[in-house]
Order: C-alpha cells, then structure tokens, then sequence
C-alpha cells in the first residue's frame, strides 16, 4: 500500500492534481482484533486509520459486518416514510398512489448496493424487512396484527430477501459472463472454506444450486465485434407527409370530417404500404396550439375489400394551450 501511495504523489504534481491530504484516511480491514495497523504517508503527511469508509454510499466497516451500513439505510427509509401523511383511515391517497410512492422513494434506500451486503447477518437484514412491513400496513390501511404474506399478496409487493437473493444471482450471471473479471475465476473455484464468515461466492453459489431448476443450464455473454457488418438501413422506405388536402386550420370543420379526409388521404397515398403516419402541427397566436394525428396499421387483404386491424389507432386531438 505504500508503494502504491509513493506513485500517486508524484503522479498528482505532474498532472496538477491537488489531494485534499486531511480528509484522506486509511481503513485495515480484517477479522483479527490482534491486527495493528502500519504507518502509511501520502508525502510527508501520515494517514489517519479510521474503522470505517464509504465509496459511493455504501460503508465498509473494518470487519466487513456491514451493521453502519444498514443502519444508516433504515434510517434514510424511515425518514421517507412520512406517506403516511397522505391517506388516513377515510381520506388521502389510494392504495395504487402509495405504493408507487413506497417503491419510488423508499425502497431503493433499503435495497441499495445489496448484492455487495449480501453476506450481512440475517438480523441486519431484518432490520430493512420491518421497515417495509411498516409501508404494507400504511398502504393497505391493515393492523398490525395482520399477517405480512397477506399484505404482500394484496399489494403484490415481494420480500425484500427474494429481491436481494435475485439481485445477488444476477450480479454473479454478470461476473461469470466477464471472463476477465477477477470473480469470474472465484466462483467458479471452490472456497477454502477457512474462514467462518460466508462470502459472496458462496452465498451466489447456494443461491445458483437452490434455484438450479428454474435457471438456464449454459448463460454466454453477447457477442461483440468491432467488424460486424453496419445496421441495415430501415428507414428507407420512410415518408413524411406534414399535410392534408382540404384539411383548414380553423374550426370550422368537424372531427368527423378530419377524420374522413384523413382516411382518404391515407387510402390513396399509402394503399400500395402497409402502414402510414402523419403528425402535423400549428402554433396560433402564441395561445392555443392545434396538432393533428393520423396513423393507419398495417392493412389486410380479404377479397376485393380492404380491413384494418385496428381501426381505433386512427386518431384526431385537438390540444389547446390557453395562457
């Protein structure tokens, strides 16, 4: 670690690059309580040991029990949890509202960065499962005594160990995707097994072996080439059209009558394509804007007759912007 810091300081003189030396510490991480950490310095100023550090919002405790972490996300979750403000017992928000605004604000805080905490204790974890047991019972207006897989059931929202548990699969299918990734090697190797404390390895393999059933049997990572041939143009065939006959922009004319020249011109412009689509719009005296929209689907033909499948994406709208 200190060769490594020799090369940074002289690295950051030669590309005026300024480190703030006060705010940078250093973290020993181990399961050791007789493991005394050395002098590291950045320069001539030494580094201060701290029992803890956070990159991109999640804490690194020293022995790696991730507790401050999940801590600091019940916290941040419960604060958001002031919903509860928009419905009472006959009045507020519905079921619908929130539980989008519990899935929008306060779920992420307790999901974050799981696949990395995914070796926390179970009693950590648990902490983040009452929280949102506390948003099921605002959501659903139930007591407390009601039992948590009935409210899950009803508003269709999944515990939070099966998402960590999916979140924690997919991450490994990724790394075992990346042949250069350096956990690519790890879970593929069997672990030592000398420490006490489970790993991420192990946790995505017991995870891979309980669910060996539902998963694909050989996962390959996508193909990429820089020789591949160009995308093939698809746009080729494109026409625009910004008008249509006989169609004024004053009111005097009806939507039904919209309606029908538009089909008529569709009719006999694009009768010989499977599929049209015109979008013309007018701004008015900075007031009131008109826009128009016609598209036809792709035609089918049945005789001398022509069918459309579905007549109901035809449309006419009038939006109008009043100041």
């Amino acid at each position: 670690m200190q060769l490594a810091l020799e090369k940074v300081a002289p690295w950051a003189e030669d590309w005026c690059v300024t480190i703030n030396r006060e705010k940078t510490t250093a973290t020993l991480f181990t399961l050791s309580a007789k493991a005394t950490p050395g002098k590291l310095t950045l320069g001539d100023t030494p580094l201060k040991f701290e029992d803890q550090q956070t990159y991109l919002k999640v804490t690194y405790d020293k022995r790696m029990t991730w507790k401050q972490h999940i801590m600091n996300a019940e916290g941040k979750a419960r604060r958001k949890l002031n919903m509860r403000k928009l419905a009472g017992s006959h009045w507020g928000a519905n079921e619908k509202i929130l539980k989008s605004v519990y899935q929008g604000t306060v779920r992420p805080h307790l999901e974050y960065g799981s696949s990395s905490w995914a070796t926390a204790a179970k009693t950590h974890q648990q902490a983040l499962d009452k929280v949102q047991n506390q948003a099921l019972r605002i959501i659903t207006g139930a007591m407390k005594s009601t039992p948590i897989q009935k409210m899950e059931q009803v508003t269709g929202i999944p515990p939070l160990s099966k998402r960590r548990d999916c979140k924690t699969m997919v991450q490994a299918t990724k790394h075992q995707c990346t042949h250069d990734h350096p956990m690519s090697d790890r879970l593929k190797k069997m672990s030592l097994g000398r420490l006490k404390r489970s790993s991420f390895a192990l946790e995505a393999r017991a995870l891979q072996k309980k669910h060996q059933t539902e998963m694909p049997e050989l996962v390959e990572p996508p193909s990429f080439s820089l020789d591949a041939p160009p995308r093939e143009d698809r746009q080729g065939n494109l026409d625009i059209q910004t008008s249509v006959p006989y169609l004024t922009t004053k009111d005097e004319q009806s939507n039904v009558t919209k309606k029908a020249l538009t089909l008529a011109m569709l009719e006999e412009r694009y009768k010989k394509h499977g599929y049209g689509c015109i979008l013309m719009g007018q701004p008015q005296r900075q007031s009131k804007m008109e826009e128009r929209g016609c598209m036809s689907s792709t035609p089918v033909e049945s005789g001398k007759q022509r069918l459309y499948q579905q007549a109901s994406t035809v449309q006419t709208t009038e939006l109008r912007y009043k100041h």
